[in-house]
């Protein structure tokens, strides 16, 4: 390659990044705080499980040792995340269910299609 071709070539300008909107500071700051409340619902969950579990495998007639603790209280976490995930497929909550319920009783007029 000769020295007049490398001058020819020049790299393109950089584009600066777009600003952002509003709604868009907004909207990462609605979805922030949420992802730090779902963060703080785990551990508070994290940090009563054992406690309850010590409370309330006794009752179900469970003995309340540390292997069972551990099982039951793995049982509920895994429950736990797997319907927190189950939100991010559009799975109805019950709040959902129940808007749907209300919604689409007799008297409310609507007709509901059940698939």
């Amino acid at each position: 390659m000769s020295a007049s071709l490398a001058h020819e070539v020049t790299p393109p300008a950089p584009i600066p990044p777009p600003s952002l909107t509003r709604n868009q500071i907004r909207g990462f700051w609605a979805s922030w705080g949420g992802w730090t409340l779902d963060g703080m619902d785990s551990v508070v969950y994290a940090l009563v499980l054992v406690p309850a579990l010590r409370e309330l495998l006794p009752h179900s007639g469970i003995v309340a040792n540390k292997g069972n603790i551990g099982y039951y209280g793995s049982l509920s976490f895994a429950l736990f995340l797997i319907g927190w995930g189950l939100a991010f497929c559009g799975a109805p909550s019950a709040t959902g269910l129940a808007a749907c319920a209300r919604s689409c009783s007799p008297s409310s007029g609507i007709q509901c299609s059940r698939s």
